[in-house]
This record gives C-alpha cells, sequence and structure tokens, in this order.
C-alpha cells in the first residue's frame, strides 16, 4: 500500500504537552473552633480533629492536541481519541476521575479538573485510548504517571511522559544509497493508521514512502545528509542504530577498453561520499548495451554477459557499461574486435 507524504516540518519534543496542576485552600473555621479557655487542651484538640471538614484540592490536567494533518511529533500515538485521567491515594483508592476527548479540529487544549482531597503521594495516572469512550476492555495505547503532594495553600505541578505500549522499530537498512534512488528498510510497527509514515534521512524527509507494516520502499531525497534514518508512524519516532551513507559521485575504471570476443574485461568502481571519502560496497545497477551494430548477432554466436562488474562480450562490436545509482550516472566503453 503508498502512504501519503507531507512536506517536511519542524520537529518538536517527543514528550507530550501535558501539564499539571494541584492546588488547595485553608477552609475557615467552624463554629466552635475556638473553644472555650475552660476546656482541657486534649479536649479542645480531638474537638478541632473531628470538626475540622477534609481539606481539599485541584488537580488540573491540560492536553494540548497536536492536529493530525500537521503530524508534529508526540508521545501520545496519533490515533489517540481519548485519554483518561485518575488521581489516586497510596491505598491505590480512586480519588478522582476525568475523560478527556481529542477537539475534532485545530490544536484546541482541552483540561480536566479534578478536586481531590489534599495529602501526600497523590498519583496521578494518564491512559491513551484509540476509542472515544474507552471501556473495560479497551487495551491503552499509552500511558504515564506522577506523584504530587497537595500541601494546604499551595499549588504543587508535575509533568507527565507517556510511554506508548508499542513502538516502531527499525531492523535494517543498507548501509548506502545514492540521491533518488530507492531503498528498503525493514522492521515492525510502520502502521499509519491512516496518518502518513514520514521517514528521513539525516533530517531531511524522504519525498516518497510506500510500503506495509514491516517493510518500506523510500527514495531518497536529493538533498539527504549522512546519518541515521527515523521512521515516523503513528506519531512515534524509530531511529535506526546505523548511519546511512550517500553516495555523491562514481566512476568506472577501465572507461575504455579494447577486447576479442570472449575475452573477460574486470572494472573497478568507485564511490565517494561529499567529503570524497571512498564508500565500501556502493549499491549500484549494473547495465550494458550494444550500441554497434544495432542489429541481433547471427544466431549461435554466444551471449553477451556482465556480472559483478565483469563482462565478457560475445560478439564483436562497440558497447557501453553503464553503472546507476539514484541520479548518477557512470559509463565506460569496450569496443570487441
Amino acid at each position: 500500500m503508498r502512504f501519503p507524504v507531507l512536506p517536511s516540518l519542524s520537529i518538536v519534543s517527543l514528550l507530550a504537552p501535558l501539564a499539571l496542576a494541584a492546588c488547595v485552600s485553608m477552609p475557615l473555621l467552624m463554629p466552635g473552633e475556638h473553644s472555650s479557655p475552660l476546656a482541657g487542651a486534649e479536649a479542645s484538640s480531638a474537638h478541632r480533629e473531628t470538626s475540622r471538614p477534609t481539606l481539599s484540592g485541584t488537580v488540573t490536567v491540560t492536553v494540548a492536541w497536536p492536529e493530525r494533518r500537521d503530524y508534529r511529533s508526540q508521545a501520545i500515538p496519533l490515533r489517540t481519541n481519548a485519554l483518561t485521567v485518575q488521581v489516586l491515594d497510596t491505598s491505590n483508592h480512586v480519588l478522582a476521575s476525568a475523560v478527556l476527548s481529542r477537539p475534532q479540529a485545530g490544536t484546541l487544549p482541552t483540561t480536566a479538573n479534578l478536586s481531590v482531597p489534599a495529602g501526600p503521594n497523590r498519583l496521578v495516572v494518564v491512559k491513551a485510548y484509540q476509542e472515544q469512550v474507552p471501556g473495560f476492555d479497551s487495551l491503552p495505547l499509552a500511558q504515564g504517571s506522577a506523584t504530587v503532594t497537595v500541601e494546604p495553600s499551595s499549588e504543587v505541578t508535575a509533568d507527565l511522559t507517556l510511554v506508548p505500549a508499542d513502538m516502531p522499530e527499525i531492523l535494517s537498512i543498507p548501509a548506502n544509497g545514492a540521491p533518488l534512488s530507492s531503498i528498503a528498510i525493514d522492521g515492525s510497527g510502520f502502521e499509519g493508521w491512516g496518518q502518513p509514515v514520514e521517514v528521513r534521512f539525516g533530517g531531511i524527509l524522504a519525498p516518497y514512502v510506500s510500503g506495509t507494516e514491516s517493510r518500506l520502499s523510500v527514495v531518497v531525497p536529493s538533498d539527504a545528509e549522512d546519518g541515521p534514518i527515523t521512521v515516523k508512524a503513528d506519531g512515534l519516532t524509530a531511529t535506526s542504530s546505523e548511519s546511512f551513507r550517500i553516495i555523491r559521485g562514481l566512476s568506472l575504471s577501465p572507461e575504455s577498453a579494447v577486447a576479442s570476443a570472449g575475452a573477460r574485461i574486470d572494472y573497478a568502481l568507485s564511490a565517494i561520499d561529499r567529503h570524497g571519502a571512498s564508500i565500501p560496497e556502493p549499491n549500484v545497477a549494473w547495465f550494458f548495451e550494444q550500441t554497434y551494430p544495432i542489429l541481433p548477432p547471427p544466431p549461435g554466436t554466444p551471449a553477451s554477459i556482465l556480472l559483478d562488474g565483469h563482462f565478457t562480450p560475445g560478439s564483436t562490436g562497440s558497447y557501453e557499461i553503464r553503472i546507476v545509482a539514484g541520479r548518477l550516472v557512470a559509463t565506460a566503453s569496450v569496443t570487441v574486435n
């Protein structure tokens, strides 16, 4: 299948922009808080403990949803449609919960305000779901948590990092290639879920991407840079463990040769990068063409063979040996007597 590709855009942080804040306020003293001086100190203290209401605060969770058509980096998979937010105490009792739904358009932020009792070690848990209304059997696409302590008359903030349940992974890439050449990238998790799959070479966006969940066919951009290859699928990024080198120049030796029919000619191929450094085992395609005579050789004439840089002409005439890597071409001529 074929994935659409969008123009190059600036990359932002991989972390989802989740901001959390908790604040509480000291309540007014209840009637009886100023007890009679005739009462003992212990009785007064016990009276205050039993009559004081539970202090509560507000935990605020705000999500700035990125626009899918902008395809910006985020820890939340792009197919996420809802986030669940829970605040738990140290016994894992749910103190408050809410569901945040993705807005229909734009990057409008959505906010949940959860009223919870003040106290230490309040655990805030956020989970991402594809379903707009997550059910008990829904599997989270990503989740994260943070611990906050809510003190009276104070505010506390915490950052959440959502960790995806499944990430794309690059298993193998070719070692090199030329601008506008087509290469294969093998891995897993390359499903775009209706969104474009983005491949970059040293940060430069590839002009064409197609393939399957486990293999991509990619055209190397004309201005690609040496470095790791990245694949971004469903808003999540995988980076190759090895660097990809861009071939900038090709040459063949000998450039011209004279031989007899049936005699083998061995060619040396040279490839260099943008700095003139040699690239070993460059990925190129070999071709040959008989330029004279144009007519087919007589029946019974041995066929000409070109294999791994070794050319054996089958009949007399003129030939052109050609190597191609993307937009790069190098040629050599052969005269066969």
